[in-house]
């Protein structure tokens, strides 16, 4: 079974409809550390997600697909500028990426 998170275009994100922290806002304006950057790119390239949602989620300390697989929903869900929805979609996407064929 295929599972398609479908095209980037498509994603609509809480980021789009309120403002970001001043950190969030520097750090989504290009300001991260290396370490976060290639987080980021990591998280746009393995999950297919739009350099907002890979930048929100790497900001909030996760730094890896496992984490977005396996940290407690909880954590996942304290990321206010992705939907819930969208989270949970992130996460499934996550999950069978880890698992082995």
């Amino acid at each position: 079974m295929n599972f398609r998170l479908g095209p980037r275009a498509a994603i609509q994100t809480k980021a789009a409809k309120q403002s970001f922290s001043p950190t969030a806002s520097r750090k989504l304006g290009g300001v991260m550390n290396s370490e976060e950057q290639e987080t980021v790119e990591l998280l746009m390239n393995r999950l297919n997600l739009a350099r907002e949602e890979a930048t929100a989620i790497a900001i909030s300390g996760i730094t890896s697909i496992e984490e977005v697989a396996y940290i407690p929903i909880e954590e996942l869900l304290e990321i206010g500028s992705i939907e819930s929805e969208r989270l949970l979609q992130i996460r499934e996407y996550a999950r069978r990426l880890l698992l082995p064929l």
